[in-house]
């Protein structure tokens, strides 16, 4: 439906807004070095870091 394709427009509009150059450069870094972390769990760890665990505000 068309409300729930402007609802996912407004999510990843936010998310490029937020993410940055040195977030996708840290992300790699975690997912693909020593750290320990799997990506998922790397991006789990950027979405709550960002607020983007919560319901976005109208």
């Amino acid at each position: 439906s068309q409300k729930k394709s402007d609802e996912l427009k407004t999510v990843l509009d936010a998310v490029s807004a937020k993410l940055t150059t040195e977030d996708l450069i840290r992300l790699n870094t975690e997912a693909t070095g020593n750290s320990g972390i799997n990506p998922d769990e790397a991006a789990r760890n950027w979405v709550a870091d960002n607020g983007f665990d919560k319901p976005l505000a109208p």
